[in-house]
């Protein structure tokens, strides 16, 4: 079995590092000790489970308080929405070795794959009625944003677009505006 500073060299080697942070895009560490800076409401208590206080603030805190001592392959991602965050960039979970039946120990060829995976992976699963809800919902916007724009021209030209718009008013082409040719 390979070592893990093993793997991680070759994760290096074939995905990669950060070119701003020269930092490796994927990694595998151990959940054991490691910590994250996050902004959030604490409770403290004392040694006797006494509620002291609640307080808003950024703490360092354990990073994965749920799996105790197990191994974990991480993907370098920016932090665009998550708040709690204090990083503008973080290391965020792939996989947990062990965990859905896993072999607890990583090896080569199961990092390659789960990197691979990760990288085609659609987030956000979208069925054929979704997408079309969708088109549906763009296509009411631009309808109604039409509408809009027509109603504000027509205080322009005098109620002509406007008219235009309800049916009042039509447009006939005529001859008379072609040049006449002697």
């Amino acid at each position: 079995m390979e070592s893990i500073d093993d793997i991680n060299k070759r994760l290096v080697d074939r995905y990669g590092k950060d070119v701003s942070l020269n930092n490796p895009n994927y990694r595998i560490v151990n959940t054991r000790g490691l910590t994250e800076h996050r902004y959030g409401t604490f409770r403290d208590y004392d040694d006797n489970r006494t509620f002291i206080r609640e307080v808003s603030e950024v703490r360092e805190v354990e990073k994965y308080p749920f799996y105790e001592d197990s191994w974990v392959l991480e993907k370098l991602t920016p932090n665009l929405a998550n708040a709690e965050l204090i990083a503008k960039v973080s290391y965020e979970p792939i996989w947990v070795f062990g965990q859905a039946g896993s072999d607890k120990n990583p090896n080569w060829r199961a990092v390659v794959l789960l990197v691979n995976a990760s990288k085609f992976v659609d987030r956000v699963k979208k069925s054929p009625q979704d997408i079309k809800d969708e088109e549906i919902a763009q296509f009411e916007k631009e309808r109604v944003l039409c509408k809009e724009i027509l109603k504000n021209e027509s205080t322009l030209l005098d109620g002509y677009s406007g008219s235009l718009m309800d049916g009042s008013a039509v447009t006939v082409a005529s001859d008379n505006l072609q040049p006449k040719v002697n």
